[in-house]
């Protein structure tokens, strides 16, 4: 995808030993999606060790090959997963904080009940 903006160096494919491995990299801006074994085995290492490699494989731009995967994988598609993970995570703990608010709205709610039952049935009035 052409970003409007980005500089010239991060608009081009990569140039070395994987631009054959990538044929039409210059169409995808640079990058190719990732195959289901490169997928799956970046979700056996999880985000967090994900991460630590792409700081220490090297490589800058989008399109530098990362060393420490033992795959062929291009940073930029490592950076579009680790970003997809970090939206799945923040969804999660939205969706967690709201349930926690109803909770607790239905407990409180509770307690107001109970008491107004109490008040009403045990202290009568005078």
């Amino acid at each position: 995808m052409w970003v409007v903006g980005m500089l010239d160096e991060q608009l081009r494919p990569h140039e070395g030993p994987l631009s054959f491995a990538y044929p039409f990299a210059d169409l995808l801006g640079g990058t190719m999606a990732l195959t289901t074994e490169q997928r799956a085995y970046l979700e056996k290492l999880g985000p967090e060790l994900v991460r630590q490699k792409l700081l220490e494989g090297g490589g800058t731009g989008r399109g530098a090959a990362v060393r420490g995967f033992g795959t062929d994988l291009l940073r930029g598609d490592v950076e579009d997963w680790l970003a997809e993970k970090h939206r799945e995570t923040l969804s999660l703990q939205r969706r967690t904080f709201w349930v926690v608010i109803v909770a607790a709205g239905v407990g409180i709610a509770s307690l107001v009940v109970a008491f107004v039952t109490l008040w009403f049935t045990i202290w009568p009035r005078h």
